[in-house]
């Protein structure tokens, strides 16, 4: 019998390495330039990484060896933490400095029984068969040296550490510190230009960043999910005696997992039959569930919480699935619906469409073995109200409710909260954080609302038909006389940020989120006008803001307060609802490298952000204080600074004065303002960041929404 090609237990050979060569290519292109990343690649286990970083090793020992005239040449280190018998950072920087010398000192060997250099620079032979302990520093000093010696044979060197099970280090105490020394390594150390770094692992590691771990901001993460059916189809073609037939039966039980698909493949071989049908793919499949029954398990634990009851949700409907109606159906504000569907793509038991709006599983095979743990999650739930509800309004039933409502008359009594906006980009936001959304029109009102769900209150929006106070004024007035019971108006949407770069906490920042606390909103082109005089003469003049607006909800900002309550244990259940928004145009966040500050009197000259240990990366921060309305856009960063040290205004817009006019003229209605940041208010102002900021001010405002309890006395919003 031939040999058996599909080695499921072990890292595929490069050569024979095809599954993800796009991957592969696209990650040597980024390393091989001078501006190029360090990557994190995230998968599940036996999903293919330690086979995709032998790939990539192998391709830039290949590129190093035939030295062209490369602006950079690129030196792969492997680093198997596997393989260290005692971890901690010395022993890892050790390791790190042993492979670094084995891989640059002495001559190539050829015919070579232990490894020798991959390339010559004329550094002295490197005899030390252990790797003992190092810091930080005499790891930088060591990639210094061999740069140095590498200049005048090859020219520029980098050299980047392929660390494979970055997971297996991050519960132990030097954990962050660690983290942190790798993020010195690679992004302000002084060797931070010819050092890159590929972690491997889980997705554990890229959690702790969530979290704020300083690595964080200096890797990209690399996805893994399942191969593509052409590169599936490639893999299966590799067998003999396989039909279209029983191809399309390896696809449908595997879903493209390449762990699966080899280990059916390995036996199918290794029964050496000639001819490969429908019903032996099955029994292969009953052989991995029996014999691999530890990895099923290991796979179940490692999508988590969030991402186990998402799979159970999926598996129910086994359809196409937005992220709207996975949190609908979750109706759980304690599951991270986002993090668990990245969870369930990265382990190849669900899938995304092209534009990540939709999702579904992945692989009979996993969905047949998970039915015992759906049944037994779903029950460990029974009584709880909420999932009551969600198991009880099937995905179907719940767009037959929808159609209904649509039939139905609305009554605008039972409204209490107004969404108000004045960019369609910012009432797109706040129309996709809505539930059982419907467009409605009311008798004698000239304004168009859009009525919906948010948690257990009923929600009216609407949009301005231009920006400004005064318009802001005349809408929320109709508004509030077609729906005369509403207590409480929401202004949300973007504003002008108010950076303080000497201040860390008062430093707000490009797609942050401001909420107008205590004093409230400020119109501050309101005021007095006066000549000042000196000896006679008129010598200047002094504009005194009036600040007349009353000041915000306090309900709204009791619930405020039990949000950022919530975040100090570490609960943002805003973070879920973003990524609802982001899927609009222009909508994902921006690269950081967008987000710039300039001096306010030499607008040419970049001011670099303070240090914020307590910020999340790739997460919108929260600020509280007062917000500066006007009629006027202000474009002008010295008199923004002058608002900023008189009067502590955070953020600057156009229509939240007209909102609290609205609301004091009604004497019964309160308001709060919650805006995204997508600019400094400086002539450097663009649209870059306003799609992402109107997606997290929309966010923060429906997570708001739910924080606020149901009166005892009200059975919360009618649905039909």
């Amino acid at each position: 019998m031939s040999r058996n090609p599909f080695r499921f237990d072990k890292p595929t050979r490069p050569e024979h390495y095809v599954e993800r060569n796009p991957t592969v290519e696209q990650l040597v292109s980024d390393l091989c330039d001078w501006d190029g990343d360090s990557f994190g690649l995230v998968g599940g286990r036996r999903f293919g990484k330690s086979s995709l970083l032998r790939a990539l090793e192998s391709c830039l020992a290949k590129r190093l060896e035939l030295a062209g005239d490369e602006s950079i040449h690129v030196l792969p280190v492997s680093i198997s933490l596997e393989s260290l018998h005692l971890l901690e950072p010395a022993s890892i920087f050790g390791f790190m400095v042993h492979r670094l010398r084995v891989l640059t000192s002495g001559t190539k060997k050829a015919g070579r029984v232990v490894e020798s250099p991959l390339v010559e620079l004329g550094l002295p032979e490197y005899a030390q068969k252990i790797s003992p302990p190092a810091t930080l520093q005499e790891l930088e000093h060591t990639v210094e040296e061999i740069v140095i010696a590498a200049k005048s044979i090859l020219g520029t060197l980098r050299v980047v550490f392929l660390i494979d099970e970055i997971d297996g280090i991050i519960d132990f105490p030097w954990t962050d510190q660690f983290f942190g020394n790798l993020r010195s390594l690679i992004y302000d150390g002084e060797m931070k230009d010819f050092v890159r770094l590929i972690l491997s692992g889980s997705g554990r590691y890229m959690d702790l960043d969530a979290q704020g771990s300083p690595l964080a901001n200096a890797i990209t993460g690399c996805f893994l999910e399942p191969l593509t059916e052409t590169a599936a189809r490639d893999l299966i073609g590799r067998a003999s005696g396989i039909d279209e037939r029983v191809a399309d039966e390896i696809l449908k039980q595997t879903g493209g997992h390449p762990f699966i698909i080899q280990h059916i493949l390995h036996y199918l071989h290794k029964d050496g039959s000639t001819t490969t049908t429908v019903a032996s793919v099955q029994a292969e499949d009953r052989r991995f569930c029996y014999d691999r029954s530890a990895d099923l398990e290991n796979w179940w634990r490692g999508i988590g919480k969030d991402g186990q009851h998402v799979y159970c949700i999926l598996r129910r409907f086994r359809e196409w699935m937005t992220l709207a109606d996975v949190i609908h159906l979750a109706n759980n504000h304690d599951i991270q619906v986002d993090r668990g569907l990245k969870a369930l793509c990265n382990h190849g038991i669900a899938v995304h469409d092209e534009f990540y709006q939709k999702y579904r599983i992945n692989g009979q095979l996993f969905l047949d073995w998970s039915r015992t743990r759906c049944q037994t999650l779903r029950s460990s739930f029974t009584g709880s109200a909420a999932q009551a509800r969600s198991n009880s309004l099937s995905f179907q039933e719940a767009a037959v409710k929808r159609s209904a409502l649509s039939r139905t008359g609305i009554d605008p009594n039972q409204y209490q909260l107004a969404l108000v906006t004045a960019l369609p980009k910012e009432f797109a936001a706040v129309e996709v954080m809505l539930d059982q959304r419907q467009d409605i029109e009311i008798p004698g009102d000239p304004v168009l609302y859009t009525v919906g769900i948010i948690g257990p209150h009923a929600v009216v929006a609407t949009v301005l038909p231009k920006m400004g106070n005064n318009l802001a004024v005349a809408v929320s007035s109709n508004l509030l006389r077609s729906f005369p019971n509403i207590r409480e108006i929401i202004m949300v949407g973007i504003a002008g940020g108010v950076p303080n770069t000497k201040s860390v906490e008062d430093h707000v920042r490009l797609g942050d989120i401001v909420i107008s606390m205590d004093a409230g909103v400020i119109q501050f082109d309101l005021g007095k006008l006066e000549q000042i005089t000196r000896k006679g003469k008129a010598t200047g003049k002094h504009f005194t803001i009036r600040a007349s607006d009353p000041p915000p909800s306090a309900r709204l900002q009791q619930a405020v307060r039990r949000l950022e309550a919530r975040r100090v244990r570490q609960e943002r259940p805003w973070q879920q609802y973003i990524a609802l928004g982001t899927v609009l145009e222009d909508a994902a966040r921006p690269p950081e490298s967008t987000d710039i500050v300039y001096d306010s009197r030499e607008p040419a000259i970049i001011v670099p952000h303070p240090e914020d240990q307590k910020r999340l990366p790739g997460q919108p921060k929260i600020h509280y204080g007062s917000i500066g309305s006007s009629n006027t856009l202000l474009r002008e960063p010295v008199s923004r600074d002058l608002l900023r040290d008189e009067y502590r205004i955070k953020a600057i817009e156009m229509e939240g004065s007209g909102i609290a006019t609205a609301s004091w003229m009604k004497g019964t209605v309160e308001y709060l303002l919650v805006r995204g940041i997508c600019d400094y208010c400086d002539t450097h102002k663009n649209k870059v960041w306003q799609g992402y900021a109107a997606a997290v001010a929309a966010a923060y405002v429906r997570a708001l929404i739910e924080a606020i309890p149901v009166p005892l006395n009200s059975a919360g919003p009618k649905e039909s």
